[in-house]
């Protein structure tokens, strides 16, 4: 009998009801734009009307803001070429120089927020506040350097418009290098600081408060616009005794979570071509007694970290010495030091310091730079690699001290075989962190003058990042920006420290590792995206099934790795079932509740609560590893991890 063949078409719908839906449709979306466009345009209106606001009480003078201040460095500015601490509030504004209750805002010229302080002159450590033009200004060492000076720029340009009367000065190493040109482009800037500017900068001021402006053309170390619009260079400004530099922190207030900078010393007696640092030969102290004094201010107050700024540290024994014997003899516990130090300086006396240290009270950054020794010539750089390798290891052995080895890539006579050889000398010497970095080609430095030679091309706007050299394409060097990038992720996050451990050894070739992860992620069109941390265990993982060693259990290895760290709710996809060990978990729990073998200082807990603060994880074969949350290792921040057989559960 045939079957009867149904139609599989769908129903007709009727032209006025698809009309009709299509109208209350674009009725719906036409009701949500307004309703966004309403609220952005009241947004506008109120960003605005408080714009407007801000600029009449910038010219009245009548708006309480916030003091600030931050430390500076070689040449009087914020230091740190990524770092950039906020202002603080200072504590030592001269009564003598109040005149009333009232605060008045102050438009900030270095870039900071707007400030509240008393009228007429103060002198604020570093930052010296002024009237003039009927505008309250603060202005101080905030520098010009590469990370900002773009900002600086269209700033200049923008303010003149708005406040036509102010003054404007600049000051740091991307002013200081190319001043005249830098008046020619900026016709708004009266004057530039060149070189330290904390004296020149205050003598400036005093000649503007006593009227005496005339005087600039005495004032050493600035490059000055005439009357006429001619520019003045004036001769040097004397290098100045750093004990006469005030403390710049008073209140932390805002800078709880921040690296504080801090400077011991200035100026280094190596001559990097590269290093802006190089040009001032003549290294100078601060005092002992300062340093220690200003040091406890930090250690009462529990900070975080403080970054030295000194270019290098130990160069001179006995300063390094005492500074590192305070910080052990008051350690609070809390506090980390970061130092940049050259470590074949390092002799015995200061090792067996170091051993007695707290795990992470300080932390060492070593500039490698590169282990190919005729490059090391050329830039003028002195080095004993065989020394460098023998210190970074027995620090190693310690056990309590982070080292960061830094490497560049873009120094003349490297090429990508040479930087390859360097990468692999330095990763065997197992720092905590690998910061690959490029050469930046500074305003100013040795190697800028030898760009033509070395074929050097770099960027033409900051940070002047290197683009190709004579031994070294651009297509080679985005692929070592690859590099850069996995060993950011895999290497310096510390979160894949034993997978990747193995698998440099299983390579043989920690570079060639690092490269070919690099193409990976090309190839699979993986850059350019936002991965989360489980993320990258997963693209890892696959990695691994594809260029890895089947017979090794990474998969052991990255979770080990993941839960080394946290506690993670979300197992990536290659993870077994936990509840796969459900039985033994529960029972390993009730066990540890009464016998209290591995998980110390769970004494108030119960064995449901230990098992949701602890994590229990089966192996392949068989085994288990319990991670212990509440008793982290102080250096790395890893939980403690025990490894337990089968009979111990």
């Amino acid at each position: 009998m045939e079957g009867r063949r149904v139609s599989r078409r769908k129903p007709r719908r009727n032209p006025l009801y698809v009309l009709f839906m299509g109208l209350l449709a674009l009725s719906l979306v036409l009701l949500i734009t307004v309703v966004v466009l309403g609220f952005k345009l009241k947004s506008a209106r109120s960003d605005l009307a408080a714009a407007q606001t801000k600029i009449e009480q910038l010219r009245g003078g009548s708006q309480t803001g916030e003091d600030g201040q931050t430390v500076t460095g070689e040449d009087g500015s914020i230091t740190g070429e990524n770092d950039v601490s906020e202002p603080t509030q200072g504590d030592n504004m001269s009564g003598d120089n109040q005149t009333g209750g009232d605060t008045i805002d102050w438009l900030d010229l270095t870039g900071h927020d707007e400030v509240s302080v008393k009228p007429s002159t103060v002198y604020d450590k570093y930052y010296i506040y002024y009237t003039t033009g009927g505008v309250n200004l603060r202005s101080g060492p905030g520098t010009c350097y590469i990370w900002n000076i773009v900002y600086v720029k269209e700033l200049i340009h923008d303010l003149k418009k708005v406040l036509p009367q102010v003054r404007i000065w600049m000051g740091g190493p991307e002013a200081s290098y190319d001043a005249v040109h830098l008046m020619d482009e900026l016709p708004e800037v009266e004057l530039i600081m060149q070189g330290e500017g904390e004296e020149t900068f205050t003598r400036l001021v005093e000649a503007c408060e006593r009227g005496t402006e005339v005087c600039f053309s005495e004032i050493p170390g600035i490059v000055l616009r005439c009357s006429d619009d001619t520019v003045e260079v004036h001769r040097p400004a004397p290098l100045m005794n750093l004990d006469d530099i005030p403390f710049s922190y008073g209140d932390l207030s805002g800078l709880e979570h921040r690296i504080i900078y801090y400077e011991s010393s200035r100026g280094c007696p190596f001559s990097c071509s590269y290093c802006l640092s190089s040009i001032d030969k003549k290294v100078r102290f601060r005092s002992l007694s300062l340093v220690t004094r200003e040091l406890q201010f930090f250690l009462d107050r529990k900070v975080p970290q403080v970054k030295f700024v000194d270019r290098t540290f130990n160069c001179k024994k006995s300063h390094s010495m005492a500074i590192w014997q305070y910080l052990l003899d008051h350690d609070n516990g809390i506090t980390n030091f970061h130092f940049e130090i050259s470590s074949d300086l390092l002799d015995d006396d200061e090792l067996a310091l170091m051993k007695q240290m707290r795990p992470g009270l300080i932390q060492l950054e070593i500039g490698v730079q590169t282990t190919n020794l005729v490059v090391v010539k050329e830039i003028r750089r002195t080095m004993d690699l065989d020394k460098v390798a023998r210190r970074v290891a027995q620090v190693n052995t310690f056990g309590n001290i982070h080292q960061h080895l830094d490497l560049i890539a873009g120094l003349p006579y490297e090429d990508i075989e040479s930087f390859h050889r360097s990468f692999n000398d330095v990763y065997k010497m197992e720092p905590e962190q690998l910061q690959l970095g490029f050469l930046k080609v500074l305003k100013g430095s040795y190697m800028e003058e030898m760009k033509q030679k070395y074929g050097l091309l770099s960027q033409s706007k900051p940070p002047y990042e290197v683009l190709r050299t004579n031994w070294l394409s651009y297509e080679e060097v985005i692929r070592l920006k690859g590099v850069e990038e996995m060993v950011e992720v895999y290497y310096n996050s510390g979160q894949f420290r034993r997978t990747m451990k193995c698998l440099s050894q299983e390579w043989g070739d920690a570079f060639d590792l690092y490269d070919r992860l690099a193409a990976f992620y090309e190839e699979e069109g993986l850059n350019g995206v936002s991965h989360n941390r489980l993320a990258r265990y997963e693209i890892l993982y696959l990695f691994i099934q594809k260029w890895g060693n089947k017979e090794i259990s990474y998969q052991d290895l990255l979770i080990y790795d993941l839960y080394l760290r946290e506690n993670v709710k979300s197992r990536p996809s290659f993870a077994p079932d936990p509840s796969e060990w459900k039985n033994e978990t529960k029972q390993f729990f009730i066990r540890e509740a009464k016998e209290r073998r591995y998980l110390k200082g769970y004494e108030a807990y119960d064995s449901r609560q230990m098992a949701k603060m602890a994590h229990l994880e089966q192996m392949e074969d068989g085994s288990f590893v319990l991670f212990d949350y509440k008793n982290r290792d102080a250096l790395f921040g890893n939980a403690a991890a025990f490894s337990i057989s089968q009979d111990e559960i």
